[in-house]
């Protein structure tokens, strides 16, 4: 962009509200499994970026990437 945007940056409940509109969006356009791994990527990204973790915050994160490792294949299967 020649002149630049001025992006502010983004807090961790600006993130969760587009990962609420972005899921909705690709829903209809990719398979359920790549939706479902872009969802567990995005929680895990999402707990990650807080600024502190508790015991609850880190079994929530282990289960994102968990579920994100069960499911990543599809981008393999698409050649992604």
């Amino acid at each position: 962009l020649p002149q630049g945007r001025r992006f502010k940056q983004w807090t961790g409940n600006d993130s969760k509200a587009l990962m609420k509109v972005f899921l909705p969006a690709i829903v209809h356009y990719v398979p359920n499994q790549m939706v479902q791994a872009i969802a567990a990527f995005l929680d895990f990204c999402y707990i990650v970026h807080q600024s502190t973790l508790d015991e609850a915050d880190l079994a929530a994160m282990e289960n994102a990437l968990s579920h994100f490792e069960t499911e990543h294949t599809i981008f393999e299967e698409v050649q992604i």
